[in-house]
């Protein structure tokens, strides 16, 4: 029960489940440490990179876990947890989202990195500052984990890029560790390339 349960023993649980080395670190973008606990945690729910999967997209049916990936990160600070949205977004998994602070932002990349958001909402002064990150696909995983007992491994990927074929391009569904030959198998061209 994420509502009773201890930091202890939530972090006892994401740590044998797997799924705790998906939080970072920051400042220096590390593996996040147990024995600290975070000022604030920041949820990357944007994506501005080239050809990267929409946050809106790699959380749709995922919405429960999601919201109680939340909850459980909430319970590992004793400050804010920061959820940082596309302006406009019809996602309701972020904009009706509990146990959150909200942020939107809007522009191209790199708006959807972490270190802006943390840049304008709650600025890193000192290497002694502790402010973990996360981004949707690990909320989700922590959110599964602890409501559910399972291991989250659906992933949405892109594939496109100057090397693939016309109309070759898209997005997959399908789960990590999924063999990258056989997803470009047919899409790209029988030279050196590149995607």
């Amino acid at each position: 029960n994420i509502e009773s349960a201890p930091r202890e023993e939530i972090l006892k649980t994401l740590m044998a489940g797997g799924i705790f080395s998906k939080i970072h670190q920051r400042p220096f973008c590390m593996l996040a440490d147990p024995k600290k606990t975070p000022r604030s945690i920041f949820v990357k729910a944007i994506e501005s990179a080239p050809f990267t999967p929409s946050a809106e997209m790699q959380v749709e049916g995922h919405e429960e876990e999601f919201q109680a990936g939340l909850k459980a990160l909430k319970k590992l600070t004793d400050g804010t947890v920061h959820l940082v949205y596309r302006k406009g977004t019809p996602c309701r998994a972020f904009t009706d989202a509990t146990d959150v602070e909200k942020h939107t932002a809007e522009g191209p990349h790199p708006i959807g990195t972490h270190s802006v958001h943390i840049e304008k909402i709650d600025q890193i002064t000192s290497p002694e500052d502790v402010v973990w990150t996360a981004n949707v696909n690990d909320v989700i995983g922590i959110g599964k984990l602890l409501s559910k007992g399972r291991f989250h491994c659906d992933r949405i990927v892109s594939i496109a890029g100057p090397g693939i074929l016309e109309g070759q391009t898209g997005y997959f569904r399908l789960r990590e560790g999924f063999p990258i030959s056989d997803l470009v198998e047919g899409r790209i061209a029988k030279k050196p390339t590149r995607f």
